[in-house]
């Protein structure tokens, strides 16, 4: 399933720039991101299949998949990993939300960026 759809209504219905699909970040090794905001270098990776033995659970595939993510960090991109399910939990609106308005993981670690309200249980809300 592809939720380029859903996450580009849910950026259009917050006010917030419109996700390319399949964006390709390096021509040489035809790497492409599932979503990506070029002009504000982000990306989401959206790891499917980890709880049915995917492809993104496998070793070869995995390392493949850090080179990639690895590559992409020292280019300078952002990229945001989730599960499908964070994108209709509103975990992702609210990633995507903090992104946006400028905020970054505080210094006491990721699990903060909950206990501050930045992720959001509701489906739809815009993670402010």
């Amino acid at each position: 399933m592809t939720y380029a759809p859903v996450v580009t209504a849910l950026c259009r219905d917050c006010g917030w720039p419109v996700p390319v699909a399949e964006y390709r970040f390096d021509p040489v090794r035809r790497w492409r991101f599932d979503l990506a905001w070029p002009d504000h270098a982000l990306a989401v990776e959206i790891e499917g299949g980890l709880f049915t033995g995917g492809r993104h659970v496998q070793g070869a595939a995995l390392i493949r998949e850090y080179e990639k993510l690895n590559a992409a960090t020292l280019a300078g991109w952002a990229v945001l990993l989730v599960v499908p399910r964070q994108i209709t939990s509103g975990a992702l609106s609210a990633l995507l939300g903090a992104y946006f308005a400028g905020a970054r993981v505080p210094k006491d670690g990721p699990a903060s960026v909950e206990r501050r309200g930045f992720v959001s249980r509701s489906r739809w809300e815009c993670g402010e």
